[in-house]
């Protein structure tokens, strides 16, 4: 089943006052039965829809462009997610790397093709063609590589995202950026440790790696729900090789939070034009994405995309944080990709 909407089925969910979260989860659906604190700001689509690639504007992605023609170049984008599709023509055949990885069969092959669609998706908001004729896509680092690891088989364990993250880390072509907009997290306990117990082990082990994840958890300590729980960010998304997006959109001028997600940085989560899987080969359908997958997916393409020469992982998410536009409620980060490749 695909993981996002496209132009027709976005018009349905309006119909139906339907709020998306992108990787909606079983959590995001329980939280939103619990009434919310006072400050806890309710959200939801307002007024038409963006104009085409209205996110590109948002986060100065054609300002980069005109400026840098090479983006991405020498930069490597690992996506673990539902795959690839390969031989898509939004995504330049050269640029995607041949030697990734599937987790569903149990033999680690290459046949990664996507049967879901997220993760072309992805892909194509990260690394696609530049915007031109017939073409779905505008990609933030549009001459950057895709590594792709198809960990989400359906579902996902902890086992396939470990073993995906500790083979792009290690990867011959070195990757620049790993990208995880999971949304359901794997649940299951490995040697007495969840996945983000493991992740917090593992991920301090790759400095020169930027982990880009797409956020689940609203962050907050002083609110718990009735049974217990909370969404607190997990530890490992704390570390300074971690960058972890939440998504905006539009409230007639005014940019405001997308969701109940929280993050340290924001980027554009409502209707960015990406690569369907649906159509005929050579013609696939453009789909809109939503919610804070289709935000990682932009950061990961600007990350790779004015990263430099030897940058390590931690003053490159600096650099993106302390660049970004100010214009969220609370004076919250909004990413400003042009900014950061022009800061030093």
């Amino acid at each position: 089943m695909n993981r996002h909407a496209d132009g027709v089925s976005l018009g349905i969910l309006l119909a139906l006052s339907v709020l998306i979260s992108a990787c909606a989860s079983p959590q995001a659906a329980d939280f939103k039965s619990v009434p919310a604190p006072s400050a806890f700001k309710p959200w939801g689509y307002f007024g038409t829809s963006p104009e085409s690639f209205w996110w590109h504007e948002k986060v100065q992605v054609d300002a980069l462009h005109k400026v840098a023609k090479k983006l991405g170049e020498k930069r490597t984008v690992a996506i673990l997610d539902t795959g690839f599709l390969k031989g898509h023509e939004d995504m330049d055949p050269a640029n995607v790397d041949p030697s990734g990885v599937e987790f569903c069969s149990g033999n680690m092959t290459n046949a990664f093709d996507d049967f879901s669609g997220h993760g072309t998706a992805l892909a194509g908001i990260t690394l696609g063609k530049d915007k031109g004729a017939g073409l779905a896509t505008g990609g933030v680092a549009p001459k950057a590589k895709l590594l792709t690891f198809k960990v989400v088989c359906g579902v996902s364990n902890s086992e396939s995202v470990i073993k995906g993250v500790e083979l792009a880390a290690v990867a011959d072509k070195k990757v620049d950026v790993i990208l995880l907009a999971l949304g359901p997290w794997p649940s299951d306990v490995i040697n007495g440790k969840n996945v983000h117990q493991r992740l917090e082990d593992l991920v301090p082990k790759y400095p020169d790696i930027l982990f880009v994840v797409a956020s689940v958890w609203d962050g907050r300590t002083s609110y718990t729900l009735p049974d217990g729980r909370t969404y607190n960010f997990p530890p490992w998304t704390q570390l300074n090789n971690v960058l972890l997006v939440a998504g905006m959109t539009l409230d007639g001028a005014d940019e405001i939070e997308y969701s109940d997600k929280s993050g340290q940085i924001w980027a554009p989560a409502r209707d960015v034009e990406t690569a369907s899987i649906e159509g005929m080969p050579g013609k696939h359908a453009k789909f809109l994405m939503q919610g804070t997958s289709a935000a990682a997916a932009i950061v990961a393409g600007c990350a790779a995309a004015v990263k430099l020469d030897a940058e390590k992982a931690a003053p490159l998410k600096d650099r993106l944080v302390r660049t970004a536009a100010r214009t969220l409620p609370g004076a919250k980060p909004r990413l400003n990709c042009y900014a950061t490749a022009a800061a030093p």
